[in-house]
């Protein structure tokens, strides 16, 4: 947004004193068409403080997106890996439920030598 250069005041306009001349202008009919003018000119200056006001606010919200969004990526990123890892538990489970059940032999055909058994005798 242009930064607005005003060149009068709401006051500076209500207070200018015109001079008179003979033949001039009403006096009145300018005053009352100046106070049109300064109440026009204090809703415009309403209006561009607001104007200023949510251009800080919608900084500040983008700002709070752009958090969001890297945040969300790095959340997006790390589940992408944890799910690659489930996926490999996955295809690896059958081997992991095999090594369990290997040593789970091992350690019953410890036990076999201990009574004094051959578990290679056992059929």
């Amino acid at each position: 947004m242009a930064k607005l250069s005003l060149k009068l005041t709401p006051e500076e306009i209500n207070s200018k004193v015109f001079s008179g001349k003979d033949g001039g202008y009403d006096a009145l009919e300018v005053d009352k068409y100046l106070d049109l003018v300064v109440n026009d000119y204090i809703a415009f200056d309403q209006y561009h403080l607001e104007c200023v006001k949510m251009e800080k606010e919608l900084t500040e919200l983008r700002r709070t997106l752009n958090n969001y969004k890297a945040k969300l990526s790095e959340e997006e990123y790390e589940r992408a890996l944890l799910q690659e890892k489930v996926e490999a538990m996955t295809k690896n489970g059958s081997n992991l439920e095999n090594i369990e059940l290997l040593q789970r032999i091992s350690l019953l055909e410890q036990e076999l030598y201990k009574l004094g058994k051959d578990p290679s005798r056992i059929k």
